[in-house]
């Protein structure tokens, strides 16, 4: 009986080592993966506030694009080129091949062609984004630059410069949208002039120190 409540206890220490250590190991890993949840959850707060902002600030930067591009239909713009003069606009060679090479893509900023390179092969009578031709109807937006000569689709060239980093024309590289800054008004300046001028009013209508002994003597010498 003693060999037995001896083998018994022999038994007992590692199975309650065992027991305490899987307990000790399960609560780890139940700490461990709230720790791996609650830095899941903090990044996904963090990237959907992050989206927000990115969509606020591409929301004002293509409301700021919509409202200061130069648009007009394309046959306006064929009109306009017609009555001008040659050497108000320079002439561009088509070549359909190099031209269709040298883009592929909407953005154009990867391409290794120069900008003189651009020139000489792109056409005034297609968009040199999306490499359609124009159409009379064709609503197209022109630069407020007048470095920039170049015409594109509304859409084409609304969604370029609402992408990151794409203020400049896809061809010369000058800025594409100039958009006005905001100017001082010049209300306060005005209403100090105004102040100005009523107080220099109101000062000649009073009598000047002089005219008031002047005052006074003559009618001290008419008493």
């Amino acid at each position: 009986m003693l060999l037995v409540i001896t083998m018994f206890d022999y038994w007992t220490i590692p199975f309650l080592f065992c027991g305490v250590f899987t307990v000790g190991f399960l609560v780890m890993v139940y700490k461990q993966r709230q720790e791996l949840q609650r830095l899941v959850a903090e990044r996904e707060r963090n990237r959907r506030a992050a989206n927000e902002e990115d969509d606020i600030e591409k929301q004002q930067k293509l409301e700021a694009v919509q409202n200061g591009l130069v648009l007009q239909e394309w046959k306006d713009v064929e009109t306009d080129d017609v009555e001008q003069q040659p050497n108000e606009r320079p002439e561009r060679k088509t070549n359909n091949d190099s031209r269709r090479n040298a883009h592929r893509s909407l953005d154009v900023s990867y391409h290794t062609t120069t900008d003189n390179e651009l020139e000489s092969t792109t056409s005034a009578a297609e968009c040199g984004i999306c490499l359609i031709p124009f159409q009379h109807q064709d609503l197209v937006g022109s630069s407020t630059n007048d470095k920039c000569c170049h015409y594109f689709h509304k859409d084409c060239i609304t969604e370029w410069l609402s992408m990151a980093n794409n203020d400049d024309c896809p061809f010369c590289r000058e800025t594409f949208l100039v958009l006005p800054k905001e100017e001082d008004a010049p209300v306060d300046l005005e209403e100090e002039d105004n102040g100005g001028g009523n107080d220099d009013a109101a000062s000649r209508r009073q009598p000047s120190h002089a005219e008031v002994l002047a005052v006074d003597a003559h009618d001290q010498f008419e008493a």
